[in-house]
This record gives structure tokens, sequence and C-alpha cells, in this order.
């Protein structure tokens, strides 16, 4: 019998173990509700944004609004497959943010432009929106008035891409809009290496 007594101990750390991964588990589960219900709660609001795009005094108006009652965070998960909680592109709900990565690495063929215009230009639209929103979280997400700066000057480059992007989806040309999807896939990137911390 003393033989196997060394057996208890492991048995009841492996039962410790595993019942820890379940309550992290199940926290994750929550986690992740709340985090589709937070999307879904912003994503009208992003929704208004995108509508106003093509209106500069609309825009900044709608983003003021918006700032004032919305966490940033929820407004960025639009970029997430509709599956997430995002906006998702086109029939399938692809992500956004996927979609533009994509975009960035070979030029849609005209045929493929024409067929995916309409959702190019909504994702273009959520994205510019997105842009003239994100400036006024800087007080938020930086620590010193230097940070601030470099947090408006990365959404200065969003909002001059997404123009750039939408001005070339209407153009139905296919190379501008893998190089100004790169500037825009570019300027998210440093944002995200800079400040995703805080």
């Amino acid at each position: 019998m003393r033989r196997h007594a060394w057996l208890l101990p492991a048995v009841g750390a492996l039962a410790l173990g595993v019942s820890v991964l379940a309550v992290a588990r199940g926290r994750d589960k929550d986690d992740e509700a709340d985090k589709l219900k937070a999307a879904a709660a912003a994503a009208p609001d992003v929704q208004k944004l995108a509508d106003a795009a093509g209106d500069p005094a609309a825009l900044k108006k709608e983003a003021a609004v918006i700032s004032a009652k919305d966490e940033l965070l929820p407004i960025m998960w639009s970029f997430k497959p509709r599956a997430k909680g995002g906006l998702g592109v086109g029939a399938k709900g692809e992500g956004i943010e996927l979609k533009l990565i994509g975009l960035g690495k070979k030029v849609l063929p005209a045929n493929d432009l024409t067929a995916q215009g309409a959702d190019l230009k909504r994702m273009a639209e959520v994205t510019r929106g997105i842009a003239e929103v994100t400036p006024s979280y800087a007080g938020k997400f930086t620590k010193t008035p230097a940070e601030a700066k470099e947090w408006k000057g990365y959404a200065e480059d969003m909002k001059k891409a997404s123009d750039d992007l939408l001005a070339a989806v209407k153009a139905n040309n296919g190379k501008s809009i893998k190089d100004v999807t790169n500037h825009l896939n570019a300027s998210c990137n440093d944002c995200h290496t800079k400040f995703r911390d805080n």
C-alpha cells in the first residue's frame, strides 16, 4: 500500500490543474461573450461613422458624439470577422483587418474589383470612420504629451490612407488599392506596436 502512496498527491495535483483550467476556460468564454456584446453595442455607432465618411463636417460631429459614449476597443473590434462580433466584409463576413492585409498582398483583377466594389467601398468607409474617432482616445492610451502627439499622428496617417483607399476603390484601381492598403496596414501596425500595452 505504501508503494503507491506517492500517487495520491500526484492525482490531487492533476485534479487541481484540471479544475483551474476549467475555471480559466469558463472565464475566457465569459470574456469573449462580453466582447461580443460590447462590439454589438458599438456597431450601430460605427455604421453611423461610416455613413458620414463622405462628409467631413458630419463625420467630425459624429465622432465627437461617439467618442463621448463608446470605448475605443469595441469600436476597433469592428475590424474582426462578423462571426466574432465585427462588421465583416461581403457575404461571408470576412474580417476587415484580414481583408486589408489580403488586399496589400496582390493586385485584384478588374473583374474582382467590380464584383467586390460595394463591399470594398463600405470597408473603406468603416475604416475612415474609425480613423476619425481614434484621436479622441489619446488621453486614455498615452502617458505623455509626446505619446499623445504620436498617437494622433498615427490616426492622421490612418485617416489619409483611408481617404486614399476610398478614392482608389471608387476609381476601380487595383494597383492603388494595393499600395494604399499597405500604407494603411503599416499605420495600424505601428500604432499597435507602440500602444498595445497601454
